[in-house]
Protein backbone atom coordinates (compact mmCIF):
# COMPACT_ATOMS: atom_id res chain seq x y z
CA UNK A 1 0.00 0.00 0.00
CA UNK A 2 2.78 2.31 0.63
CA UNK A 3 4.52 1.44 -2.73
CA UNK A 4 1.02 2.51 -4.31
CA UNK A 5 0.96 5.67 -2.78
CA UNK A 6 4.39 6.68 -3.49
CA UNK A 7 3.37 6.33 -6.92
CA UNK A 8 0.36 8.38 -7.09
CA UNK A 9 2.10 10.83 -5.37
CA UNK A 10 4.81 10.76 -7.72
CA UNK A 11 3.26 10.77 -10.66
CA UNK A 12 1.30 13.69 -9.63
CA UNK A 13 3.94 15.90 -8.98
CA UNK A 14 5.60 14.95 -12.27
CA UNK A 15 2.39 15.75 -14.50
CA UNK A 16 0.90 18.69 -12.45
CA UNK A 17 1.60 21.72 -14.07
CA UNK A 18 4.34 24.21 -12.61
CA UNK A 19 3.62 27.19 -10.11
CA UNK A 20 6.55 29.52 -10.52
CA UNK A 21 5.42 31.92 -7.18
CA UNK A 22 5.16 28.50 -4.94
CA UNK A 23 7.35 26.51 -6.86
CA UNK A 24 10.40 28.45 -9.49
CA UNK A 25 10.72 31.61 -6.97
CA UNK A 26 11.85 30.13 -4.09
CA UNK A 27 14.94 28.16 -5.90
CA UNK A 28 15.62 31.64 -7.54
CA UNK A 29 15.41 32.99 -3.70
CA UNK A 30 17.85 30.31 -2.24
CA UNK A 31 20.39 30.61 -5.58
CA UNK A 32 20.32 33.12 -7.37
CA UNK A 33 19.29 37.00 -6.07
CA UNK A 34 21.98 37.42 -3.91
CA UNK A 35 23.42 38.86 -7.33
CA UNK A 36 20.40 39.15 -9.54
CA UNK A 37 18.26 41.69 -7.82
CA UNK A 38 17.76 45.12 -7.92
CA UNK A 39 16.85 45.67 -11.49
CA UNK A 40 20.26 43.01 -12.44
CA UNK A 41 22.46 45.85 -11.69
CA UNK A 42 25.06 43.60 -10.55
CA UNK A 43 25.34 40.32 -12.81
CA UNK A 44 24.51 41.42 -16.60
CA UNK A 45 20.92 43.13 -16.17
CA UNK A 46 19.22 40.06 -14.94
CA UNK A 47 17.19 40.14 -12.11
CA UNK A 48 15.22 36.91 -10.84
CA UNK A 49 14.00 38.54 -8.09
CA UNK A 50 9.75 38.08 -9.14
CA UNK A 51 8.35 37.03 -12.48
CA UNK A 52 7.92 39.94 -14.32
CA UNK A 53 11.76 40.81 -14.14
CA UNK A 54 12.99 37.32 -14.83
CA UNK A 55 10.36 37.35 -18.13
CA UNK A 56 11.90 40.85 -19.36
CA UNK A 57 15.25 38.71 -18.96
CA UNK A 58 18.67 40.37 -19.14
CA UNK A 59 21.24 41.84 -21.41
CA UNK A 60 22.31 38.98 -22.94
CA UNK A 61 18.54 38.28 -24.31
CA UNK A 62 16.50 34.88 -24.29
CA UNK A 63 16.55 34.17 -20.34
CA UNK A 64 13.45 32.13 -20.91
CA UNK A 65 12.22 30.90 -24.10
CA UNK A 66 8.49 29.60 -23.32
CA UNK A 67 8.05 26.19 -24.37
CA UNK A 68 11.52 25.43 -25.42
CA UNK A 69 14.06 25.18 -22.28
CA UNK A 70 16.79 23.83 -24.74
CA UNK A 71 17.17 27.88 -25.95
CA UNK A 72 16.80 29.45 -23.11
CA UNK A 73 20.01 30.82 -21.65
CA UNK A 74 18.65 30.59 -17.83
CA UNK A 75 18.34 27.09 -18.57
CA UNK A 76 21.96 26.50 -20.30
CA UNK A 77 23.61 28.14 -17.77
CA UNK A 78 22.34 26.15 -15.00
CA UNK A 79 23.53 22.87 -16.90
CA UNK A 80 27.21 24.02 -17.84
CA UNK A 81 29.76 22.30 -15.66
CA UNK A 82 31.08 23.68 -13.20
CA UNK A 83 34.49 24.92 -14.04
CA UNK A 84 32.63 27.16 -17.00
CA UNK A 85 33.25 30.45 -16.71
CA UNK A 86 29.24 31.20 -17.51
CA UNK A 87 28.24 28.39 -14.94
CA UNK A 88 25.67 29.50 -12.93
CA UNK A 89 25.26 29.84 -9.69
CA UNK A 90 28.38 31.80 -9.68
CA UNK A 91 30.92 30.69 -6.95
CA UNK A 92 27.85 28.20 -5.31
CA UNK A 93 26.98 24.25 -6.00
CA UNK A 94 24.78 23.33 -8.78
CA UNK A 95 21.16 22.99 -8.52
CA UNK A 96 19.87 19.89 -7.52
CA UNK A 97 18.49 18.20 -10.44
CA UNK A 98 14.68 18.29 -9.05
CA UNK A 99 14.88 22.28 -9.37
CA UNK A 100 16.32 22.07 -12.80
CA UNK A 101 13.44 19.39 -13.46
CA UNK A 102 11.30 21.86 -12.34
CA UNK A 103 12.66 24.50 -14.17
CA UNK A 104 12.90 22.65 -17.26
CA UNK A 105 9.24 22.09 -16.80
CA UNK A 106 7.89 25.47 -15.93
CA UNK A 107 9.68 26.82 -19.50
CA UNK A 108 8.27 24.53 -21.26
CA UNK A 109 4.80 24.30 -20.28
CA UNK A 110 4.93 28.07 -21.40
CA UNK A 111 6.33 29.86 -18.00
CA UNK A 112 3.50 30.74 -17.15
CA UNK A 113 2.89 32.61 -13.37
CA UNK A 114 0.24 30.50 -12.62
CA UNK A 115 -0.94 27.09 -13.61
CA UNK A 116 -2.91 27.11 -16.44
CA UNK A 117 -6.91 26.41 -15.47
CA UNK A 118 -8.24 23.57 -17.62
CA UNK A 119 -11.85 24.46 -18.74
CA UNK A 120 -14.41 22.17 -17.51
CA UNK A 121 -17.89 23.54 -18.35
CA UNK A 122 -20.11 23.45 -17.06
CA UNK A 123 -20.89 25.64 -20.01
CA UNK A 124 -19.38 24.30 -23.67
CA UNK A 125 -19.22 26.74 -26.19
CA UNK A 126 -19.31 26.13 -30.23
CA UNK A 127 -18.23 27.94 -33.29
CA UNK A 128 -17.73 28.22 -36.66
CA UNK A 129 -14.34 29.88 -36.18
CA UNK A 130 -13.83 27.23 -33.30
CA UNK A 131 -11.30 23.80 -33.31
CA UNK A 132 -12.26 20.54 -32.05
CA UNK A 133 -8.58 19.76 -32.03
CA UNK A 134 -7.28 22.85 -30.64
CA UNK A 135 -10.02 23.98 -28.85
CA UNK A 136 -10.94 23.58 -25.10
CA UNK A 137 -14.86 24.26 -24.97
CA UNK A 138 -14.46 27.98 -23.58
CA UNK A 139 -16.02 30.95 -24.72
CA UNK A 140 -12.38 32.13 -25.34
CA UNK A 141 -11.15 29.07 -27.49
CA UNK A 142 -14.68 26.99 -28.52
CA UNK A 143 -15.23 23.46 -30.40
CA UNK A 144 -16.14 24.00 -34.06
CA UNK A 145 -19.01 21.11 -34.08
CA UNK A 146 -21.60 20.59 -31.70
CA UNK A 147 -21.13 16.78 -31.58
CA UNK A 148 -17.33 17.37 -29.76
CA UNK A 149 -19.32 20.03 -27.08
CA UNK A 150 -21.81 16.86 -26.75
CA UNK A 151 -19.66 14.48 -26.18
CA UNK A 152 -17.16 16.32 -23.45
CA UNK A 153 -20.54 17.50 -21.64
CA UNK A 154 -21.99 15.78 -18.69
CA UNK A 155 -25.09 15.51 -16.58
CA UNK A 156 -26.78 19.02 -16.99
CA UNK A 157 -24.10 20.89 -19.02
CA UNK A 158 -24.94 23.17 -21.86
CA UNK A 159 -23.60 23.63 -25.32
CA UNK A 160 -23.94 26.54 -26.30
CA UNK A 161 -23.83 27.41 -29.97
CA UNK A 162 -22.82 30.59 -31.86
CA UNK A 163 -24.78 31.91 -34.78
CA UNK A 164 -23.44 29.72 -38.34
CA UNK A 165 -24.33 26.29 -40.15
CA UNK A 166 -23.40 23.05 -38.62
CA UNK A 167 -23.19 19.54 -39.73
CA UNK A 168 -26.03 17.55 -38.11
CA UNK A 169 -26.82 13.92 -37.16
CA UNK A 170 -26.15 15.17 -33.66
CA UNK A 171 -26.76 12.35 -31.40
CA UNK A 172 -27.01 12.76 -27.36
CA UNK A 173 -26.99 9.55 -25.35
CA UNK A 174 -27.69 8.78 -21.71
CA UNK A 175 -27.13 12.24 -20.28
CA UNK A 176 -29.57 14.94 -20.07
CA UNK A 177 -27.87 18.29 -21.65
CA UNK A 178 -29.28 21.53 -23.11
CA UNK A 179 -28.35 21.64 -26.28
CA UNK A 180 -28.65 25.89 -27.23
CA UNK A 181 -28.38 27.86 -29.84
CA UNK A 182 -27.61 31.67 -30.38
CA UNK A 183 -30.69 32.39 -32.57
CA UNK A 184 -33.31 30.42 -34.19
CA UNK A 185 -33.17 33.01 -37.30
CA UNK A 186 -29.33 32.34 -37.46
CA UNK A 187 -28.17 29.04 -35.45
CA UNK A 188 -28.64 26.28 -38.46
CA UNK A 189 -28.49 22.12 -38.64
CA UNK A 190 -29.64 22.51 -42.09
CA UNK A 191 -27.32 20.49 -44.16
CA UNK A 192 -29.28 17.54 -46.27
CA UNK A 193 -28.40 14.30 -44.50
CA UNK A 194 -29.95 11.21 -44.11
CA UNK A 195 -30.31 11.23 -40.38
CA UNK A 196 -32.20 12.93 -37.46
CA UNK A 197 -30.61 16.07 -36.98
CA UNK A 198 -30.59 15.51 -33.74
CA UNK A 199 -31.45 12.05 -32.07
CA UNK A 200 -31.98 11.85 -28.06
CA UNK A 201 -31.42 8.35 -26.53
CA UNK A 202 -32.48 7.47 -23.36
CA UNK A 203 -32.02 11.10 -21.14
CA UNK A 204 -34.74 10.15 -18.94
CA UNK A 205 -33.40 11.53 -15.16
CA UNK A 206 -34.80 14.74 -16.32
CA UNK A 207 -35.44 17.14 -18.86
CA UNK A 208 -33.11 17.34 -22.64
CA UNK A 209 -33.47 20.87 -23.67
CA UNK A 210 -32.71 21.92 -27.34
CA UNK A 211 -33.68 25.46 -28.15
CA UNK A 212 -33.28 28.08 -30.35
CA UNK A 213 -32.24 26.54 -33.94
CA UNK A 214 -33.42 26.00 -37.99
CA UNK A 215 -33.75 22.47 -38.35
CA UNK A 216 -33.76 21.59 -42.10
CA UNK A 217 -33.18 18.92 -44.59
CA UNK A 218 -33.24 15.58 -42.54
CA UNK A 219 -34.05 12.76 -43.48
CA UNK A 220 -34.47 9.06 -41.99
CA UNK A 221 -37.05 6.08 -41.37
CA UNK A 222 -36.63 7.64 -37.41
CA UNK A 223 -37.81 11.50 -38.31
CA UNK A 224 -35.77 13.94 -40.21
CA UNK A 225 -35.25 16.96 -37.18
CA UNK A 226 -35.49 15.32 -34.22
CA UNK A 227 -35.81 11.45 -32.79
CA UNK A 228 -36.34 11.11 -29.27
CA UNK A 229 -35.99 7.90 -27.94
CA UNK A 230 -36.73 6.93 -24.09
CA UNK A 231 -36.38 10.38 -23.02
CA UNK A 232 -37.65 13.73 -21.79
CA UNK A 233 -37.03 16.31 -24.49
CA UNK A 234 -38.18 20.15 -24.48
CA UNK A 235 -38.06 21.67 -27.64
CA UNK A 236 -38.19 25.78 -27.78
CA UNK A 237 -38.22 28.14 -30.40
CA UNK A 238 -36.86 25.80 -33.06
CA UNK A 239 -37.84 26.29 -36.84
CA UNK A 240 -38.03 22.53 -38.16
CA UNK A 241 -38.43 23.03 -42.02
CA UNK A 242 -38.28 20.49 -45.03
CA UNK A 243 -37.56 17.25 -42.87
CA UNK A 244 -38.77 13.59 -43.87
CA UNK A 245 -39.30 10.76 -42.78
CA UNK A 246 -39.70 7.46 -45.30
CA UNK A 247 -42.07 6.31 -42.12
CA UNK A 248 -43.07 8.26 -39.27
CA UNK A 249 -43.03 11.69 -38.31
CA UNK A 250 -40.98 14.35 -40.57
CA UNK A 251 -39.97 16.36 -38.15
CA UNK A 252 -40.12 14.73 -34.51
CA UNK A 253 -40.83 11.39 -33.82
CA UNK A 254 -40.76 10.73 -30.47
CA UNK A 255 -40.96 6.57 -29.25
CA UNK A 256 -41.54 6.28 -25.58
CA UNK A 257 -40.88 9.80 -24.74
CA UNK A 258 -42.34 12.72 -23.10
CA UNK A 259 -41.63 15.41 -25.49
CA UNK A 260 -42.74 19.51 -24.82
CA UNK A 261 -42.80 21.58 -27.59
CA UNK A 262 -43.47 25.55 -27.63
CA UNK A 263 -42.87 28.48 -29.32
CA UNK A 264 -42.02 26.70 -32.52
CA UNK A 265 -42.91 26.26 -35.97
CA UNK A 266 -43.33 23.59 -38.86
CA UNK A 267 -43.40 24.22 -42.04
CA UNK A 268 -42.89 21.21 -45.31
CA UNK A 269 -42.19 18.58 -43.66
CA UNK A 270 -43.43 14.94 -44.74
CA UNK A 271 -43.78 11.59 -44.18
CA UNK A 272 -44.75 8.74 -45.96
CA UNK A 273 -46.30 7.28 -42.76
CA UNK A 274 -48.15 8.82 -40.13
CA UNK A 275 -47.53 12.70 -38.56
CA UNK A 276 -46.37 14.90 -41.32
CA UNK A 277 -44.66 16.87 -38.55
CA UNK A 278 -45.23 15.11 -35.36
CA UNK A 279 -45.43 10.94 -34.83
CA UNK A 280 -46.23 10.07 -30.98
CA UNK A 281 -46.22 6.62 -30.76
CA UNK A 282 -48.28 4.43 -28.18
CA UNK A 283 -45.82 5.00 -25.30
CA UNK A 284 -45.14 8.55 -25.63
CA UNK A 285 -46.86 12.05 -24.48
CA UNK A 286 -46.57 14.96 -26.22
CA UNK A 287 -47.87 18.23 -25.21
CA UNK A 288 -47.61 21.38 -27.55
CA UNK A 289 -47.73 25.44 -27.15
CA UNK A 290 -47.67 27.97 -29.45
CA UNK A 291 -46.44 26.76 -32.37
CA UNK A 292 -47.24 26.48 -35.93
CA UNK A 293 -47.84 23.81 -38.48
CA UNK A 294 -48.14 24.63 -41.59
CA UNK A 295 -48.02 22.74 -45.10
CA UNK A 296 -46.68 19.58 -43.65
CA UNK A 297 -47.58 16.09 -45.42
CA UNK A 298 -48.65 12.65 -44.85
CA UNK A 299 -50.03 9.77 -45.57
CA UNK A 300 -52.24 9.80 -42.46
CA UNK A 301 -51.89 13.11 -40.25
CA UNK A 302 -50.62 15.59 -42.72
CA UNK A 303 -49.46 17.86 -38.88
CA UNK A 304 -50.06 15.31 -35.78
CA UNK A 305 -50.26 11.58 -36.10
CA UNK A 306 -51.07 9.86 -32.71
CA UNK A 307 -51.12 6.13 -32.49
CA UNK A 308 -51.97 3.03 -30.11
CA UNK A 309 -52.29 5.00 -26.65
CA UNK A 310 -50.18 7.78 -27.19
CA UNK A 311 -51.31 10.97 -25.70
CA UNK A 312 -51.23 14.78 -27.36
CA UNK A 313 -52.01 17.78 -25.60
CA UNK A 314 -52.36 21.02 -27.50
CA UNK A 315 -52.72 24.77 -26.48
CA UNK A 316 -52.93 27.45 -27.97
CA UNK A 317 -51.25 27.04 -31.29
CA UNK A 318 -51.98 26.58 -35.48
CA UNK A 319 -52.32 24.17 -37.71
CA UNK A 320 -53.34 25.15 -41.55
CA UNK A 321 -52.51 24.13 -45.20
CA UNK A 322 -51.48 20.52 -43.99
CA UNK A 323 -52.67 17.68 -45.99
CA UNK A 324 -53.39 13.73 -45.86
CA UNK A 325 -53.67 11.80 -48.72
CA UNK A 326 -53.79 8.29 -47.75
CA UNK A 327 -56.84 6.33 -47.83
CA UNK A 328 -56.54 2.67 -45.88
CA UNK A 329 -59.14 0.55 -44.99
CA UNK A 330 -58.86 -1.31 -42.31
CA UNK A 331 -59.23 -5.49 -43.22
CA UNK A 332 -60.67 -5.89 -39.43
CA UNK A 333 -64.48 -4.82 -39.73
CA UNK A 334 -64.85 -4.69 -35.97
CA UNK A 335 -62.14 -2.08 -35.57
CA UNK A 336 -62.77 0.21 -38.97
CA UNK A 337 -60.23 3.05 -39.81
CA UNK A 338 -60.11 4.75 -42.95
CA UNK A 339 -57.05 7.12 -42.16
CA UNK A 340 -56.68 10.63 -43.45
CA UNK A 341 -56.71 13.48 -40.67
CA UNK A 342 -55.02 16.74 -42.82
CA UNK A 343 -54.18 18.31 -39.64
CA UNK A 344 -54.89 15.71 -36.80
CA UNK A 345 -54.44 11.57 -36.94
CA UNK A 346 -55.67 10.45 -33.86
CA UNK A 347 -56.09 6.18 -33.71
CA UNK A 348 -56.50 4.11 -30.11
CA UNK A 349 -55.18 6.90 -28.08
CA UNK A 350 -56.93 7.43 -25.25
CA UNK A 351 -56.03 11.23 -24.33
CA UNK A 352 -56.40 14.12 -26.86
CA UNK A 353 -56.84 17.81 -25.73
CA UNK A 354 -56.82 20.48 -27.61
CA UNK A 355 -57.60 23.98 -26.28
CA UNK A 356 -57.53 27.41 -27.87
CA UNK A 357 -55.98 27.02 -31.14
CA UNK A 358 -56.97 27.03 -35.09
CA UNK A 359 -57.33 24.47 -37.04
CA UNK A 360 -57.70 25.49 -40.36
CA UNK A 361 -57.16 25.18 -44.44
CA UNK A 362 -56.28 21.48 -44.22
CA UNK A 363 -57.30 18.47 -46.08
CA UNK A 364 -57.79 14.78 -46.50
CA UNK A 365 -58.07 14.04 -50.17
CA UNK A 366 -58.94 10.49 -50.09
CA UNK A 367 -60.38 9.92 -46.19
CA UNK A 368 -62.19 11.09 -43.70
CA UNK A 369 -61.45 14.12 -41.14
CA UNK A 370 -60.41 17.09 -43.02
CA UNK A 371 -59.04 18.90 -39.86
CA UNK A 372 -59.02 15.74 -37.70
CA UNK A 373 -59.83 12.16 -37.62
CA UNK A 374 -60.73 10.62 -34.71
CA UNK A 375 -60.52 7.00 -34.32
CA UNK A 376 -61.01 4.55 -31.50
CA UNK A 377 -60.49 6.50 -28.73
CA UNK A 378 -61.74 7.70 -25.77
CA UNK A 379 -61.17 11.01 -23.23
CA UNK A 380 -61.23 14.03 -25.77
CA UNK A 381 -62.05 17.71 -25.42
CA UNK A 382 -61.67 20.17 -27.70
CA UNK A 383 -62.22 23.84 -26.25
CA UNK A 384 -62.24 27.13 -27.70
CA UNK A 385 -60.81 26.52 -31.20
CA UNK A 386 -61.68 27.52 -34.66
CA UNK A 387 -62.27 25.18 -37.10
CA UNK A 388 -62.69 26.21 -40.58
CA UNK A 389 -62.21 25.89 -44.42
CA UNK A 390 -61.16 21.87 -43.93
CA UNK A 391 -61.89 19.20 -46.42
CA UNK A 392 -62.22 15.84 -46.74
CA UNK A 393 -63.17 13.25 -49.34
CA UNK A 394 -64.88 11.07 -46.54
CA UNK A 395 -67.06 11.94 -43.46
CA UNK A 396 -66.15 14.77 -41.09
CA UNK A 397 -64.96 17.76 -43.44
CA UNK A 398 -64.18 19.58 -39.91
CA UNK A 399 -63.58 16.42 -37.94
CA UNK A 400 -64.58 12.67 -38.29
CA UNK A 401 -65.35 11.00 -34.89
CA UNK A 402 -65.58 7.39 -35.22
CA UNK A 403 -66.08 5.09 -32.34
CA UNK A 404 -64.97 7.40 -29.62
CA UNK A 405 -66.17 8.40 -26.30
CA UNK A 406 -65.69 10.47 -23.33
CA UNK A 407 -65.70 13.44 -25.70
CA UNK A 408 -66.60 17.09 -24.83
CA UNK A 409 -66.12 19.54 -27.66
CA UNK A 410 -67.27 22.71 -26.93
CA UNK A 411 -67.05 26.76 -27.23
CA UNK A 412 -65.51 26.60 -30.76
CA UNK A 413 -66.49 27.83 -33.85
CA UNK A 414 -66.88 25.31 -36.78
CA UNK A 415 -67.11 26.92 -40.28
CA UNK A 416 -67.11 26.62 -44.15
CA UNK A 417 -65.77 22.71 -43.45
CA UNK A 418 -66.54 20.79 -46.78
CA UNK A 419 -67.03 17.00 -47.24
CA UNK A 420 -67.31 16.39 -50.94
CA UNK A 421 -67.78 12.77 -50.92
CA UNK A 422 -69.77 11.20 -47.76
CA UNK A 423 -71.10 13.55 -44.89
CA UNK A 424 -70.78 15.54 -42.05
CA UNK A 425 -69.71 18.97 -43.41
CA UNK A 426 -68.50 19.87 -39.99
CA UNK A 427 -68.63 17.04 -38.00
CA UNK A 428 -68.88 13.11 -38.66
CA UNK A 429 -70.15 10.81 -35.73
CA UNK A 430 -70.02 7.30 -35.62
CA UNK A 431 -70.68 4.96 -33.40
CA UNK A 432 -72.21 1.56 -33.27
CA UNK A 433 -72.78 0.89 -29.67
CA UNK A 434 -75.34 3.56 -28.84
CA UNK A 435 -73.74 4.36 -25.80
CA UNK A 436 -70.84 7.18 -26.74
CA UNK A 437 -70.76 10.20 -24.66
CA UNK A 438 -70.20 12.84 -27.02
CA UNK A 439 -71.48 16.06 -25.89
CA UNK A 440 -70.22 18.69 -28.80
CA UNK A 441 -71.49 22.92 -27.61
CA UNK A 442 -70.26 24.80 -30.45
CA UNK A 443 -71.39 27.61 -32.72
CA UNK A 444 -71.95 26.03 -36.57
CA UNK A 445 -71.88 28.36 -39.77
CA UNK A 446 -71.95 27.70 -43.62
CA UNK A 447 -71.07 23.66 -43.43
CA UNK A 448 -71.00 21.56 -46.76
CA UNK A 449 -71.97 17.96 -47.65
Amino acid sequence: MKNFIFIIVFISKLFSQIDYTTQIQPIFDDNCTSCHVNGGTYSGGLDLSSYAETIAGGSSGNTVVPLDHSNSLLYNRITLPENNPQFMPKNDDPLNQSDIDLIIQWIDEGALETPAVEYSGPVWYIATTGSDETGDGSEQNPYATIQKGVNVATELDTVYVSNGIYDGGIVITDKVISLIGESREETKLNQPISLPQISIIGCQTDTTRVKNFNVAHGSSANGGGIYSSESIVEVDNIDFYDNFSSNKGGAINSNESTVIVQNSTFNLNSCNSLGGAIYVDALSICKIYNSEFTSNGAWNGGAIATVGGGKLLMRGSRLSYNTAIGYNPSPDQDYPTFGGGGGIYQEWSDGLEIYDSEISNNNATNAPGGGIAIYLSDDIIIDNIILNNNSSNGGGGGVMFLRTDNVLFENSTIANNISTNNSGGGIFIGSESGLASIVINATFNRLSI
